[in-house]
This record gives C-alpha cells, structure tokens and sequence, in this order.
C-alpha cells in the first residue's frame, strides 16, 4: 500500500505503479541510502548529498534513517548504477534468512547478469510537480529465480 493512502504527510504523492518484468528486480542499494553511511559514500565519491539538504519538516523527517531530499537521492542513486552494465555487470541475489537457516547473514540464492538498466522515475505530486525518486530498477536474466527479489548491499568486493 502506498504511503499517500496513509501518511497525511505523503498525501499529495500520486501513486506510480512499477511494473517489475519476470526474471526483473528492484534494486535498493540500502547501504547508500541510510544517512548513517550515504553521507560517508558521498564524502568519499565526491558527490553533491549533503546532510543540510535534508527535510526536517514534519518533525519525523529529522529522525528517518532514511536519505529523504531528492537532490542527494539522485545523486547517490546515479552513483550506485554508473558502473553497472548491460550484459557485462554480475547481479547477486540474497537472503538473510533461508528455510533452511535462519541467520542474519546473507545467503547467495541466485545470481545473473544485468540485462538492462533504467533511469531514474520521479514521482509526481498532485500539483503537477515532482518528489521523492522511484528506486532505479533493472532487470537481470536467467537467474534461476521464479519471482523479483529485492537487491540490497552489494558486499564490499563488489563495490
């Protein structure tokens, strides 16, 4: 369920249904978007996020772990997918916990190569403007897995 049906606060986002191909995934670089660690990655990269761009308002704005403004979300988000590419960039699947154990770390479940990549999609605002991005998603094939699975952190040797 979307935020704008909820969140008094995320009401004036209009919902952007995201059509996730077979054998596609979303992907979610967690490590680059929690304020804990984006900031540091864009230090290290030289990248235009910076904390002061962040929203404060409402209060619960100030206190998500989350990366919130859509200028350093951009350019984290660029960021992460420049290097990837189509037909050459190897894409891990993973789970932290298994049927067969359930443990906090991560298990390899498939693996594939990146088939294509999209751009980043704003979100539109009821007033015709644009907001927080839509994960930049691509799709990867033969993989071995029946359904989309969410991508997160790429262990550091990948990076």
């Amino acid at each position: 369920m979307s935020y704008s049906r909820w969140s008094k606060d995320h009401a004036h986002i209009l919902s952007r249904p995201v059509h996730v191909p077979a054998w596609g995934a979303v992907t979610i670089p967690y490590r680059w978007m929690l304020k804990e660690s984006g900031f540091e990655i864009a230090q290290d990269l030289e990248l235009d996020a910076h904390r002061d761009r962040e929203p404060n308002n409402p209060e619960w704005l100030a206190r998500t772990s989350w990366i919130q403004s859509f200028a350093n979300q951009q350019a984290l988000l660029n960021a992460f997918a420049e290097p990837l590419v189509e037909d050459e960039s190897l894409v891990l699947f993973y789970s932290t916990r298994t049927p067969l154990c359930d443990d906090e770390r991560r298990v390899i479940v498939g693996a594939a190569l990146l088939d294509k990549k999209y751009e980043l999609t704003e979100y539109a605002y009821k007033d015709g403007g644009a907001g927080a991005r839509a994960p930049w998603f691509g799709k990867g094939q033969s993989c071995g897995l029946g359904s989309a699975v969410v991508v997160g952190q790429f262990p550091d040797c990948f990076m």
